[in-house]
């Protein structure tokens, strides 16, 4: 809903929440946002669904806007950012 807030899904799943401030000093610095953990590490490939068991009728209607980044560990000077849209319509 804030497009100045950014949700990371991190294992178990947790979220963690970071504010566009925050994503822009970590681009900028080449570093990840303080206490940023991965969703996946020390892996080769990535071959899953993301949220497949998500039941929609409990999102709230809206656009919602997902991205994976992509990044060896513990740095962001090289990466690959992937992005797509959903819209949920009530």
């Amino acid at each position: 809903a804030d497009p100045f807030t950014f949700l990371n899904i991190a294992p178990g799943p947790t979220v963690q929440t970071y504010f566009i401030t925050d994503v822009i000093q970590a681009l900028a610095s080449g570093l990840p946002p303080v206490g940023a953990i991965p969703w996946m590490s020390n892996i080769g490939s990535v071959n899953t669904e993301f949220f497949a068991d998500l039941p929609v009728s409990q999102v709230l209607p809206g656009r919602y806007t997902f991205h994976v980044l992509a990044a060896l560990p513990g740095s962001l000077a090289n990466f690959y950012l992937w992005q797509t849209e959903i819209t949920i319509t009530p």
